[in-house]
């Protein structure tokens, strides 16, 4: 993983957004890690990941119990619509 400088993002954009389509690149502001540039595509995949992590887990409580009535039913509908929606 690249790891570069606020500054240098600031002075070369166009050349680190082209890289972030390889790998993620960290950004360090005043020496220390401060954000991370990546592609569009791997943040949509990450979050699908996370979104289908969260529906999996709402479906264990469900089963175990823990959530019940219609508005769980409907919180896991809607969370496994926007899961499908996203592959």
């Amino acid at each position: 993983m690249l790891t570069v400088a606020a500054t240098q993002i600031k002075n070369a954009l166009g050349r680190f957004l082209e890289a972030a389509q390889i790998e993620p690149i960290v950004i360090n502001r005043s020496g220390r890690a401060s954000a991370v540039l990546l592609s569009y595509h791997e943040f949509e995949r990450l979050k699908a990941i996370e979104e289908k992590l969260w529906g999996d887990k709402a479906q264990q409580a469900v089963k175990q119990g823990f959530l019940e009535g219609k508005e769980a039913q409907q919180w896991f509908d809607s969370m496994q619509e926007r899961f499908n929606a996203g592959s």
